[in-house]
């Protein structure tokens, strides 16, 4: 059974500035404030934004901007421009990032605040950058432990190992995939950018066409060349 958790992402706007409200660790450690839900304590149902998730625990994220009457013992308004420099603990950073920025802009007024939507939004085009990096990272890393890519109608043989640690380091072929447009509402709903396919050639792979089926002759050549290599 899950452990229900609620996570807190507090806003305010002051005076051309916007501010999250993080809860203090060690040093320069901080995270989104939490609250773990006892077994006879009942979901304050009209708070919870609709927002859930799981890591492990099933998160209800209440979202709330320039409300006065949050807990701020042990807490700490952190300028939203300052989250790149914070070391974000208990999940990863860049999904904790992705998550106060795109909540934020999810309730920004647009009235007299064009400024720090734009900024946020630059922001948040960033954090989308580097989690599509990681991605592509992890794909990269699966070509290593010579899982066999999968191409419709085609076999495709293992990666050179070589070439893919050689990617891993450069991320020559790196392309960022974004929406048309960057802030539309789906992106600010929770959608991420991807990067653009790569030829599996690259990395030293091979790609044969399956041919008609009964042709045995094909397949045992594939054998063949696995067990060579």
């Amino acid at each position: 059974m899950k452990i229900i958790r609620i996570d807190y992402y507090n806003y305010r706007i002051r005076k051309g500035r916007a501010d999250i409200l993080l809860q203090k660790g060690d040093g320069t450690e901080y995270c989104i404030p939490f609250h773990y839900v006892g077994a006879d304590e009942r979901l304050p149902l009209h708070r919870l934004s609709g927002n859930m998730e799981d890591d492990g625990d099933l998160v209800f994220n209440v979202i709330t901007l320039n409300d006065c009457h949050m807990d701020k013992k042990g807490r700490e308004w952190i300028p939203l421009s300052n989250l790149m420099g914070l070391t974000l603990v208990r999940n990863d950073s860049l999904h904790i990032l992705h998550n106060i920025l795109r909540f934020f802009l999810s309730r920004c007024p647009e009235d007299g605040n064009t400024e720090i939507i734009r900024n946020a939004g630059e922001m948040l085009d960033d954090v989308l950058v580097r989690i599509a990096r990681q991605e592509y990272v992890s794909w990269l890393q699966e070509l290593l432990e010579r899982k066999r890519p999968l191409v419709m109608d085609a076999y495709v043989s293992p990666a050179d190992p070589a070439l893919v640690r050689r990617e891993m380091e450069t991320l020559e072929h790196f392309r960022v995939r974004k929406p048309d447009n960057p802030l539309d509402e789906k992106l600010i709903r929770g959608g991420k950018y991807s990067y653009e396919p790569v030829d599996y050639e690259v990395f030293g792979c091979t790609i044969k066409g399956i041919p008609i089926i009964g042709d045995s002759s094909f397949l045992s050549s594939l054998f063949e060349e696995e067990e060579e290599t």
